[in-house]
């Protein structure tokens, strides 16, 4: 959150958000004024608070308008961040493709479509609910 949105942030604003975590038994409340958070729960917001800071900021980092140009002198971490997400996606279908393993793009997310068909992924989903069938699940 920003500055001024913290300021913002009042008793409404805090009984809002606790309605909406019950609601999603993310927080139980006794009978008394006291909160407490089931285990399956902690795990849920976990893996919320990891997906937020470690794959939608990258990417939303990279989705504006490219620029043509230069490259900053001086880049933002998110920037730093999501270039290195990037790179390392490459390498990783130049290792699956060098031993023989099996990997999946998905073919929804951002990215230059060409250069990651030219890796030859053994996979290609146009949708999350397409993964639940390669897992076998």
């Amino acid at each position: 959150m920003r500055d001024s949105t913290l300021l913002q942030y009042d008793a409404r604003r805090a009984a809002y958000d606790l309605k909406k975590l019950r609601a999603k038994n993310l927080l139980t409340n006794g009978n008394s004024r006291r909160y407490s958070i089931p285990s399956e729960a902690i795990r849920i917001i976990g893996a919320l608070v990891i997906l937020r800071e470690k794959v939608l900021r990258p990417i939303l980092a990279g989705v504006g308008k490219r620029k043509t140009g230069r490259k900053p002198k001086n880049l933002r971490l998110i920037d730093e961040h999501y270039e290195t997400i990037r790179q390392d996606m490459f390498t990783l279908f130049r290792f699956a493709n060098n031993i023989g393993a099996q990997s999946c793009w998905a073919a929804y997310g951002y990215g230059d479509a060409s250069a990651c068909i030219a890796l030859a992924p053994t996979f290609t989903i146009s949708g999350i609910s397409e993964l639940r069938g390669l897992l076998g699940c």
